[in-house]
């Protein structure tokens, strides 16, 4: 597969606890192990920063940390599970950027994010790049917004799911640029990168964890790349 072009976004990945959550926790916390939500399937990058993050945190709690995969409609069935949790410190979760406009996608939340959930430290900064098939004629972002502008509401791009980051950067993408691309939502950011793969969309914005590796295979063009961190995911592009 070809990168050619980087948008680099601030993860907003955090662990979570109930906003009315006693604050005064008892010197023997914790006393039992924890549970960590995760908006993911196995696999998929909130997944692998959960399990590294709960093997740190094992170690520096000395306690198990259970990590629970609840994936589907845009991280809201793992936000509503951590919202009806007991709020004593003991269930935890993963936001990401998308809890934010959740409720403009999905307007029957169980749940109200402001209210039931509560922030505690950021862990992530995700690097979203834009992916195209190896045997993809386009080697700059600018060849692929011809294209789109060429044939208005041909080309396809994947997500992991409406209202996830790599569906709002596409969308970000269309109204930047003033073109008209069609979104194919998938379960998850590994099968909207197999469906590039495999022809069935003609883009995706895929997170570097996942998409790095089926880059440096690759022939890989230069694209013009901004990024909110001095280093590049993928130092060849």
């Amino acid at each position: 597969m070809k990168r050619i072009s980087a948008v680099v976004l601030l993860g907003l990945s955090a662990i979570a606890t109930h906003a009315d959550a006693d604050t005064s926790a008892p010197g023997d916390y914790p006393a039992r192990s924890i549970r960590l939500i995760v908006p993911g399937p196995p696999g998929a990058p909130p997944d692998l920063a959960a399990r590294i993050i709960s093997d740190r945190l094992a170690t520096a709690l000395r306690k198990p940390i259970v990590v629970e995969n609840r994936a589907g409609a845009g991280g809201t069935i793992a936000l509503a599970e951590l919202a009806k949790a007991p709020a004593d410190g003991y269930t935890i979760g993963m936001l990401g950027m998308p809890h934010i406009v959740s409720p403009n996608f999905f307007p029957q939340l169980t749940y109200d994010t402001a209210r039931d959930l509560a922030p505690v430290t950021l862990l992530v900064w995700s690097s979203q790049l834009l992916v195209v098939r190896s045997s993809s004629s386009w080697r700059s972002l600018d060849d692929l917004l011809t294209a789109a502008r060429a044939s208005p509401g041909n080309l396809t791009f994947s997500s992991g799911g409406s209202g996830v980051t790599s569906h709002l950067v596409g969308e970000m993408l269309k109204l930047r640029a003033g073109v008209d691309i069609r979104h194919i939502p998938f379960k998850g950011a590994m099968a909207s990168l197999a469906a590039v793969m495999g022809g069935q969309t003609d883009f995706v914005f895929a997170p570097a964890g996942s998409a790095t590796e089926s880059i440096r295979t690759s022939v890989i063009a230069s694209p013009k790349s901004t990024s909110l961190k001095p280093k590049s995911p993928a130092p060849k592009v």
